[in-house]
């Protein structure tokens, strides 16, 4: 297969597994908005901001920094290994601090404590298979790293039917099920299908000799802290309409406008469709060795 054909299959299987999931998405819009209110609403986009913003503070660039290196090193291996660790000790390391102040926390971000639990929860099985999810696309396996993608959402969106309309639909006795705390439930099928994905990639934690080498490290952070700069950046032009009108307006309006916003940024996917295919593509490509012509 040439590199061009095999850029388009990639594109593809990744524009799939992108593009299902948002579609998927849209139509839990109409679950939600018919089942919260307003309010309600507002306070799962603003969830979702906070999410946005921790997952590429704790990435870090790692991700972009791993194709970097992946495609160009002997000892592969290594550069796999060195990137998961790495993710392994600073996850773990912010779960530790944030469990401490907890509380705090909670209140400094304006979360309830329920919530904010389920926020940390979601963030640190996200991080834990980014290094997987990278390796699954830096060695050419589109198909696999698309059934692991398709399954979390597949998940998410049956957990939230099962908790929106099933259970109040059929009268199913759900232990604990509080009707007037809906929201919570978007958040619980999200962690549900993250730990779901996360025991799927467990066999990739394995893949490699577990091994930590500081110059790689060096090398790795030196590349992928300018890309996390950048990833935060992105982040808070994209969100920060939604963070701010709560505070400026209120939480009414900010819920009306994040479920028309949702339903508006339809044409994004098929540039993250891209990017996933591209990626790869760009990095791990053979280069072509050029002759030294005499310049005239």
């Amino acid at each position: 297969m040439s590199v061009l054909k095999k850029f388009f299959k990639d594109t593809i299987i990744y524009g799939l597994a992108t593009v299902l999931p948002r579609l998927m998405n849209i139509l839990l819009v109409r679950l939600h908005t018919g089942k919260l209110e307003t309010v309600s609403y507002s306070d799962t986009t603003e969830f979702y901001v906070y999410a946005s913003f921790f997952n590429v503070l704790l990435t870090y660039g790692m991700e972009t920094a791993f194709f970097r290196f992946f495609s160009k090193s002997q000892e592969k291996g290594k550069i796999f290994s060195t990137t998961f660790i790495s993710l392994i000790v600073t996850t773990v390391t912010f779960l530790v601090v944030v469990l401490c102040f907890s509380s705090q926390l909670a209140n400094w971000l304006d979360l309830n404590q329920t919530y904010f639990n389920l926020l940390i929860g979601i963030l640190v099985l996200d991080v834990l298979v980014v290094a997987p999810f990278a390796y699954l696309r830096a060695t050419g396996r589109p198909m696999r790293f698309a059934a692991v993608k398709l399954s979390n959402i597949v998940i998410f969106v049956v957990l939230n039917y099962f908790f929106f309309w099933a259970i109040p639909k059929f009268g199913i006795n759900f232990p604990n099920y509080e009707p007037s705390n809906l929201v919570q439930y978007i958040f619980i099928s999200n962690l549900a299908a993250s730990a779901v994905t996360f025991l799927l990639l467990i066999p990739y934690f394995f893949k490699v000799k577990l091994q930590f080498s500081k110059t790689i490290f060096k090398q790795l952070l030196g590349y992928g802290w300018p890309i996390m700069v950048a990833g935060l950046a992105y982040v808070v032009n994209e969100n920060f309409d939604k963070w701010i009108i709560p505070h400026l307006l209120d939480k009414d309006i900010n819920g009306a406008y994040s479920g028309c916003y949702k339903i508006a940024v339809f044409m994004t996917i098929f540039i993250q469709a891209f990017r996933l295919g591209a990626e790869p593509f760009s990095f791990l490509m053979p280069r072509r060795k050029t002759q030294n012509r005499p310049m005239r």
